[in-house]
Formats: structure tokens, sequence, C-alpha cells
């Protein structure tokens, strides 16, 4: 199994952390935020695999961090998660 470099971007620290400790147990790369700045500023430094990011983050939006996904990496995987309803 390949090891996919993820980033996960959610502003509830305890969402972050437990979906960190879930994909590194199935043996992938993971850094994990919880601001969409820090979100931008990893994806303008680096690529990553796949991006999973909340849709309501405390400082930008989500679809901000898809839009920089797409402009950045656009072979890069995306998803987009929320519990807002």
């Amino acid at each position: 199994m390949n090891r996919a470099e993820i980033l996960v971007v959610d502003d509830e620290d305890n969402v972050a952390t437990t979906i960190r400790a879930i994909l590194q147990l199935d043996g992938h790369e993971v850094t994990a935020v919880t601001t969409g700045a820090e979100a931008l500023r990893l994806l303008a430094e680096r690529q990553f695999d796949v991006v999973r990011t909340d849709l309501r983050l405390g400082d930008v939006d989500g679809v901000d961090i898809l839009r920089e996904v797409r402009r950045s990496s656009p072979d890069t995987a995306a998803i987009m998660l929320t519990g807002y309803a």
C-alpha cells in the first residue's frame, strides 16, 4: 500500500486529531491544522495527495481551501465534509 500524504483541515482540534490518528493507523503521512490560514500556507509550500477540509472554518471558508488546491495542485484529491445542517 502506498503512503498518501494527507492534509486535514478542521477548526475543531478534537476532530482534526481523531482523523489524523485514524489515517496514521492506516499508514498515511498526515498533517492536521486547525486554521484555514495555516492550510493555505502549507498548500503554498508543498503538495499533498489528499486534502480533507471542513466547510466552515473560523478564519476562511473550506471552499477557499478547495480553490487553492485546484489552483496549485489540480491532481490532488479533495474531500469536503461538514457537520453544518
